[in-house]
């Protein structure tokens, strides 16, 4: 920012965040009565019709948010192992990112409270172990989708000959 701000000859304007105000980017989340609401709804049933298949158990797996997790993710993307020892510098863009991401996500969940679309339809999520936390917690916005996309926008700057696989691979994540 501040070097495009210099070379368009522009003020310095003072940044309060790392990473841009996700209330103006998603906007706060949407009440019973709106139609994408319903959607949402829809959109679980869905769902739990591929809990079963390769993507569902793709989508259990990538609850793990664990920095060589996500390493692990995105590295057929970018054909080529992504670690501390092999990219320590791609490494710690994607830890650093993903800590910006989890706090903006957490700062919009203390916002608001949504709950999950399970919670609301009295059922039990796929990960027990994580049940009550995720009962007591925003679900709005979704810090996973916020990781996934978010990490996957970041290495298209790092790769971007591969950004349609890491845009795949964010959508599925």
């Amino acid at each position: 920012r501040e070097e495009f701000a210099r070379v368009k000859g522009l003020a310095k304007k003072p940044t309060t965040t790392p990473y841009p105000d996700g209330v103006l980017i998603m906007g706060l989340p949407m009440d019973t009565a709106s139609a994408r609401y319903i959607s949402d709804i829809a959109q679980y049933w869905l769902a739990q019709s591929e809990r079963e298949s390769e993507r569902g158990r793709q989508a259990v797996m990538d609850a793990d948010a664990s920095d060589i997790a996500l390493m692990n993710c995105f590295s057929p993307c970018m054909t080529i192992n992504l670690s501390t020892d092999i990219t320590p510098a791609i490494a710690l863009l994607l830890a650093k990112a993903k800590q910006i991401l989890l706090q903006e996500s957490r700062r919009m969940k203390a916002m608001t409270f949504r709950k999950r679309p399970y919670v609301q339809l009295g059922e039990k999520t796929l990960i027990p172990d994580d049940e009550e936390a995720y009962s007591n917690t925003s679900s709005y916005p979704s810090a996973s989708a916020a990781i996934g996309w978010g990490l996957a926008l970041v290495l298209t700057e790092v790769a971007p000959e591969h950004q349609d696989s890491l845009l795949k691979r964010g959508f599925i994540s």
